[in-house]
């Protein structure tokens, strides 16, 4: 099955927490970066490109859709 998108989030954060257990439970498929480094990536111009706000947890649908919770 594909993902439906990326959740931007740090594990101990409880905004991110709480976005990923409504994922899992509704069995949407999603995906966590490896790469995302909390106070560097959301700093990066291609973040803050999609994510003006540079908050997290945010979400890059698979369909180009962009949300963040942040912000």
């Amino acid at each position: 099955m594909s993902s439906a998108g990326t959740i931007w989030t740090i594990p101990q954060q409880a905004k991110g927490k709480l976005v990923r257990a409504v994922a899992t439970f509704a069995g949407i498929n999603f995906e966590l970066p490896a790469s995302y480094t909390h106070f560097e990536t959301n700093k990066q111009p291609e973040f803050l490109a999609k994510f003006p706000h540079g908050k997290i947890p945010a979400w890059e649908g698979a369909d180009g859709f962009f949300w963040s919770l942040g912000g």
